[in-house]
């Protein structure tokens, strides 16, 4: 699995993490061509906004630490 388990994790939990992971990976690429797309200013700060929460989303799964 390209995702690292975490100390006392599960396998189905990681499997879980590891799911989620990707579903959000996906969103994050959406949003980035979204992005490129949008032409409006207001927009691209309300995109550029979930943006950054799901990759903060993508980051906190990623991470060895438990949350």
């Amino acid at each position: 699995m390209p995702v690292a388990g975490r100390p006392g994790e599960t396998l189905q939990s990681l499997a879980e993490r590891h799911r989620l992971m990707a579903a959000k990976q996906r969103e994050l690429a959406k949003l980035e061509v979204q992005l490129k797309r949008e032409k409006q200013f207001n927009r691209k700060v309300e995109l550029n906004a979930r943006l950054r929460t799901v990759q903060a989303d993508v980051d906190a799964l990623a991470s060895r630490n438990s949350c």
